[in-house]
């Protein structure tokens, strides 16, 4: 009885350790959004329009990501497109690479998600997205 009682704590115990690691939240799928900060010039602000294609197996997350720059920002009307992504969702907190010198830290809440864009140089962009359906 005691052997069957352990066991039966074990498997629960894995059960509630993979729902805690966010294995039933998936990511995969298009999102699009917007990021926006304050731009480097003295009255500039700019937003980055994006659309973000991922795809997910377990905690690992890739794709690509198409993007538009907007605003009164020097860098107004940049678009750039198949940007490769790379990284991670662990429970709901979504961290990805995006390209070389950006980083993206979320959290997903359902189809919707908000967080901060970070780049190597400049201040960090904050922003929402929405999965697309």
């Amino acid at each position: 009885m005691e052997k069957m009682l352990a066991t039966m704590v074990a498997a629960l115990t894995c059960l509630l350790a993979a729902t805690a690691t966010g294995e039933e939240l998936n990511v995969t799928g298009s999102w699009q959004g917007t990021f926006t900060k304050a731009s480097q010039t003295l009255s500039g602000w700019e937003t980055l329009e994006f659309t973000l294609q991922i795809t997910q197996d377990m905690e690992s997350v890739k794709g690509t990501l198409s993007q538009r720059l907007t605003g009164n920002g020097r860098r107004s009307g940049r678009v750039t497109d198949n940007i490769p992504v790379k990284g991670t969702l662990t429970g709901n907190q979504l961290s990805l690479q995006l390209g070389r010198d950006r980083w993206l830290e979320a959290t997903i809440e359902g189809d919707s998600f908000h967080g901060t864009l970070r780049v190597a140089e400049g201040s960090p962009f904050s922003g929402v997205g929405n999965r697309l359906k």
